[in-house]
């Protein structure tokens, strides 16, 4: 199914993303449907990770950040962006702010290091009011232009509420995507204020558009 395709105020407002890297190229793909979602008063937590694979030139053996993640990586990725990534630039100078109601919340799982676990699942999840009509990916797709459109990836579509919003009971261990989601993003570190500093503010594309 086309991530584009959920992207829907009315119906789902609120969306949840676990990706194990993200760029703005990938929002731009779907920023048509994401713009007007936020306009409305959608919610979107996103929620970044770290590869396994990129463990051994990220970090020393005493798990001092080298290259902090992911920080110094997005950073690099968007200082390399052309003018046509300047409307995502402002979409997220609007949309993503150092407040706690921010449209759009940014954290970082595993970054303080205490646990040394890496997230590498992919989980999008799109939120109703009612617990009747949420729905559920997950695969192999990063929330990136490579992950959405150019490698090959595999995911999955669960379209039956009661297990997207499914928590664990004294009759059941199963943890639904909703609950699976909630429990990393409660002990991951909040990113608003790091990235609008750090990251974005000072890339020359933001810098341009301010200016």
């Amino acid at each position: 199914s086309n991530l584009t395709e959920f992207i829907e105020y009315k119906k789902y407002p609120e969306i949840c993303i676990a990706t194990g890297y993200w760029d703005l190229p990938g929002t731009k793909m779907v920023m048509d449907k994401l713009l007007p979602f936020l306009e409305a008063g959608g919610h979107l937590q996103l929620l970044i990770g770290q590869e396994p694979m990129l463990r051994s030139y990220q970090f020393d053996a005493n798990c001092d950040n080298v290259n902090k993640f992911p920080d110094f990586y997005i950073k690099r990725d968007i200082d390399l962006l052309s003018d046509e990534y300047k409307p995502v630039v402002e979409m997220l100078l609007k949309y993503c702010t150092d407040q706690d109601d921010s449209p759009i919340q940014i954290r970082v799982f595993g970054q303080d290091c205490e646990k040394r676990q890496f997230l590498h699942a992919k989980c999008y999840i799109f939120k109703c009011k009612e617990t009747s009509c949420a729905v559920g990916i997950i695969g192999s797709s990063n929330f990136t232009e490579k992950g959405l459109q150019d490698n090959a990836e595999l995911n999955y579509l669960e379209d039956i509420a009661a297990i997207v919003d499914a928590k664990p009971s004294e009759y059941s261990s199963q943890k639904g995507h909703i609950y699976w989601f909630d429990e990393r993003w409660n002990v991951s570190v909040q990113w608003n204020g790091v990235f609008l500093k750090d990251v974005l503010k000072p890339a020359s594309i933001t810098k341009k558009i301010i200016e």
